[in-house]
């Protein structure tokens, strides 16, 4: 499989801009700037994903927006020295939006809504990302290890 990536738009936003979530995660202040990056996710070419990435502009002051067509964290690693850590996960089945829905290229399927926060070695918030995989497109398959500390929530989607 060939991973690929379809820059769809970038753009910087103010902190006051963004929905409540992404600004809090990412602790950034109103008149702060983020960059907001959407891309198409691609495998062997195959539409499968629908991503939108926002990092504050402290942490990365110019971004080479041709790097987003490629593997954006083997990016940020060679060019700025950053150890992107991971955070907690969340996933959720929706059904996509019209603009979603044209973008990937689907009708009638629902997507599989990730996201999640990443953040640096010394725990700054790098990233705050929402990914919406086409279901009938992906196989996710995690390596489950039981462990004392690890933890599963689970909530009821009737209950927001």
């Amino acid at each position: 499989m060939t991973p690929g990536s379809i820059l769809v738009e970038y753009r910087t936003q103010r902190g006051s801009e963004l929905p409540r979530t992404i600004s809090e995660e990412l602790e950034v202040e109103p008149e702060e700037l983020v960059h907001s990056i959407c891309r198409i996710r691609t495998a062997d070419g195959l539409k499968v994903a629908l991503n939108y990435t926002y990092i504050p502009c402290s942490l990365l002051p110019a971004l080479d927006t041709r790097m987003l067509e490629g593997s954006f964290y083997e990016y940020i690693n060679q060019q700025y020295g950053l150890e992107i850590c991971s955070g907690p996960l969340t996933n959720e089945a929706v059904l996509p939006t019209q603009e979603q829905a044209e973008l990937l290229g689907i009708r009638d399927c629902a997507l599989l809504r990730t996201s999640h926060s990443s953040y640096l070695a010394d725990g700054r918030p790098f990233e705050y990302t929402i990914t919406y995989y086409v279901n009938s497109r992906i196989i996710y398959t995690r390596d489950y290890r039981r462990s004392e500390n690890q933890r599963h929530n689970w909530e009821y989607a009737g209950s927001k």
